[in-house]
């Protein structure tokens, strides 16, 4: 996604200013009806893979959603589910450690894609206008 560097940290702060335990941001391309979810840090991470099984990372706080659209249908249900029995595991507090685990992830993700066959994904599906 081109302007996610500049989205990520301003979820951040909306999430801090607000105090809310998650947020999400899901970015669509209606013309390729393709999904992209912005996540701010480690708690979004983990609640969005549990969620969306198939997502695929692409780079730290941005996971591919393939095909959904649908933010009634196919982005609150499994969201709304994974919260009611959801337990967040152990988020280390040193920055240091959290790049790390982002960058395992990505990794992770990628290494996934590759034992799978599948060709990689290509973030980025034009640019938004903000304001």
């Amino acid at each position: 996604m081109d302007r996610s560097d500049e989205l990520l940290p301003e979820l951040t702060a909306c999430k801090r200013d607000h105090g809310l335990d998650f947020l999400f941001l899901a970015v669509v391309n209606i013309v390729l009806m393709r999904s992209n979810l912005l996540m701010c840090g480690l708690e979004e991470l983990t609640l969005a893979q549990h969620a969306f099984t198939d997502g695929v990372v692409l780079a730290p706080g941005v996971m591919d959603l393939g095909g959904r659209v649908s933010r009634k249908k196919e982005f609150i249900p499994p969201i709304t589910n994974c919260v009611k029995g959801f337990h967040m595991p152990d988020i280390p507090k040193d920055a240091s450690e959290v790049a790390a685990r982002w960058a395992s992830e990505v990794a992770a993700a990628k290494k996934a894609r590759e034992i799978d066959g599948k060709p990689p994904l290509t973030p980025g599906f034009g640019s938004m206008v903000l304001e």
